[in-house]
Parts: structure tokens; C-alpha cells; sequence
């Protein structure tokens, strides 16, 4: 029977899983077996859920963390109502989500192992940020950043660290920013594989060293984000490039840009990435007409807006010529433009 309501559930038929996994849960409690009537009830959660009937979400969790409770199960009913919150937050039931999860908190707090704890709210502190509410956020990040210290783990102080430092940005705590930005950059140099967050970290501590006027202090930052573009260039990895495109066009620095994104271009068609595709032709666009080269901006896209079309991809087509007409908008060709953004449309 519960095999059954999973495969009503993968199926979608939700009343019909409900269904099933009733009748498993009866046969489990004529049975007293503890153990099935909490996968029951587990499943029973997710379908209820997934019909948006809350009501009966609650009633089959609060039996499911009863038998859990009995059991001394703490660890377990804290992941149901994570879990619980996760599936809510998915259906932007946003006040939903974050009641569950401040439950899971308060047995959380109750476990050795600060690891459950630190995953609801870091996620929670992500929700948090996603909904610009910065206050909430940088409180939750702060408990995370004390239990890094605790679960001794620097991946994860890292992960704090850099959470702070977009939150410090939006609330203008410059002060704040640039001390979280030095404290990642001593834990990200202690990590491997972490060049991309390296990068980003630098170039961000030595724009607030010029913009302080301290020359030798920049110099510094920027030698040492040398060498860790020289690592993310020799990596020919699509992230990589995709990164030092950016970082290089944000610091007015096209023809490198250029190069970068070329050589990202060559990556993405040898791994057939259409996507990729598009995205670095309308990326090298921008560069070229930033560089003066307007000729040479409508060629890359031209070239996507064939690719797009050969592979009967109509998204690609909506959005080169929606990028075509941005072109031509700002060559002041306004009759071209509202052409392309015709077809666009």
C-alpha cells in the first residue's frame, strides 16, 4: 500500500496516494508498528501539502512529531518541520514556512550536533534575504556564524561570511562589510576550490582600498587577485571565465572582457551548451558596443539569433531580437528597433 502512494504520488494522483497511505497507516496501527506509521504520516505531509490543504498538514505532522517524541526522536522531528517548511516555502507560503521553521529551531536547539541547527537557519537567513527583509537576515546569520566556531567548520563560516557581506551592502554598513570581507578572505585561503569566491572577495577589498585612498593596501589586494585569475584562466571551466568576464567588465576593462568571453564561447559550442550559447553572444554584444565596435555587437547577435532559429529554439529568437532592438534603440534607429521588438514580441 505505501509502495502504491508513492506511485499514485509520482504520478500526481494525489487523491489516490492520500488513499493508499491511509490505508497503510491503518494497517501499521493495527499492527503497533511505531516505525510504519511515521513513514505513513511523512507521506501523508507531503500530499496534503501538495493539495494545498493545510489543515491536513498539520494534523498528520503533529501525529507524526507525537510518535516521534515518544520514540525520543528529537533529531527526526526537527527535519520534519525543516522539511515541512521547505515544502511551503516552495508554494510561497512564506509565513507558513518560517513558523515551521521556527519550530525546528526550538528542538534543534536542544541537539549536541549544531549542524541540524545551523541548516535551518542559514536557510531561513537565504529566505530572508530573497524577501529583502535584512534585519531577520544578518540576526540569523550571526547565530550561524557563532556555530561555524562551534561545528568547527570553515566551508561553512566561509558561506556565512559572504551572506554577511551582501547583507552589510544593502543595509550600507560599509564598515561592517569590509571587516566581513577580510574575515572571508582568511578562511576562503585556508580552503581549496574556492578561487571564484576568492576573486570576488579581492576585487571587492581592493575597491574599497582606492576608494579610501590606500594605495599600497589596493596594490596588495590586487597582486594577490592576480595570481587567482591566473588559476581560474588556466581552469578552462565555464564558471570560471564566466566570472572573470564579469569582474572585468564591471572594472571598465572590455577588451579583456572580450577575450574572456571568446574564449568562454569557444567552451560552451565544443560542449554543445545552446544556452551558454546565447548568453555569452549577447554578453560579447554589450563588450563590443561598449568598445564603439556597434558593427560588431549586431554580428554576435545575429550569429545567436541564427543558432536560435537553426535549433527551433523560440526563447533564444525572443530574446536576440529583443536584444537586437535594445541595439538599435541605442544607435537612436527607432524604426529598426520597434521592428525587432515586433518580432520580439
Amino acid at each position: 500500500l505505501h509502495a502504491m502512494g508513492r506511485l499514485a504520488w509520482a504520478e500526481k494522483s494525489f487523491a489516490e496516494a492520500q488513499d493508499y497511505h491511509e490505508q497503510s497507516l491503518g494497517v501499521s496501527e493495527e499492527l503497533q508498528d511505531a516505525a510504519g506509521m511515521i513513514t505513513s504520516l511523512r507521506e501523508l505531509v507531503d500530499v496534503a501539502i501538495a493539495q494545498g490543504d493545510y489543515k491536513a498538514t498539520d494534523g498528520y505532522l503533529e501525529r507524526e512529531l507525537a510518535l516521534l517524541d515518544q520514540r525520543g526522536e528529537r533529531r527526526q522531528m526537527g527535519v520534519a518541520l525543516h522539511n515541512a517548511g521547505v515544502d511551503m516555502y516552495k508554494r510561497d507560503e512564506v509565513g507558513l514556512a518560517e513558523s515551521y521553521w521556527q519550530r525546528a529551531v526550538t528542538v534543534k536547539e536542544e541537539l549536541p550536533d549544531k549542524r541540524e541547527l545551523y541548516a535551518t537557519l542559514y536557510m531561513w537567513a537565504r529566505v530572508e534575504i530573497d524577501q529583502r527583509r535584512y534585519d531577520g537576515a544578518r540576526q540569523h546569520l550571526q547565530r550561524c556564524l557563532t556555530l561555524t566556531e562551534q561545528m568547527q567548520d570553515q566551508k561553512a563560516r566561509a558561506e556565512v561570511l559572504l551572506a554577511l557581506i551582501v547583507v552589510a551592502q544593502e543595509q550600507n554598513r560599509l564598515e561592517e562589510r569590509e571587516s566581513y570581507l577580510k574575515q572571508a578572505l582568511e578562511v576562503l585561503n585556508g580552503l581549496e576550490g574556492v578561487e571564484s569566491q576568492q576573486l570576488q572577495v579581492l576585487a571587492a577589498l581592493e575597491q574599497s582600498a582606492r576608494v579610501r585612498e590606500a594605495t599600497e593596501e589596493a596594490d596588495d589586494y590586487h597582486q594577490q587577485r592576480v595570481k587567482v585569475e591566473e588559476v581560474l584562466s588556466r581552469q578552462e571551466q565555464a564558471g570560471s571565465l564566466a566570472l572573470l568576464a564579469q569582474v572585468a567588465t564591471a572594472e571598465n576593462r572590455f577588451e579583456d572582457a572580450q577575450v574572456l568571453y571568446e574564449r568562454l564561447l569557444q567552451l560552451h559550442e565544443r560542449q554543445g551548451d545552446r544556452k551558454g550559447i546565447r548568453e555569452t553572444l549577447q554578453a560579447l554584444s554589450s563588450v563590443a558596443y561598449r568598445l564603439r565596435q556597434p558593427e560588431q555587437a549586431e554580428e554576435y547577435l545575429r550569429r545567436g539569433l541564427a543558432l536560435s532559429e537553426e535549433a527551433g529554439d523560440r526563447q533564444g529568437v525572443s530574446s536576440m531580437l529583443h536584444a537586437m532592438g535594445r541595439l538599435a534603440w541605442a544607435e537612436k534607429s527607432f524604426a529598426e528597433a520597434q521592428d525587432y521588438h515586433e518580432q520580439s514580441l
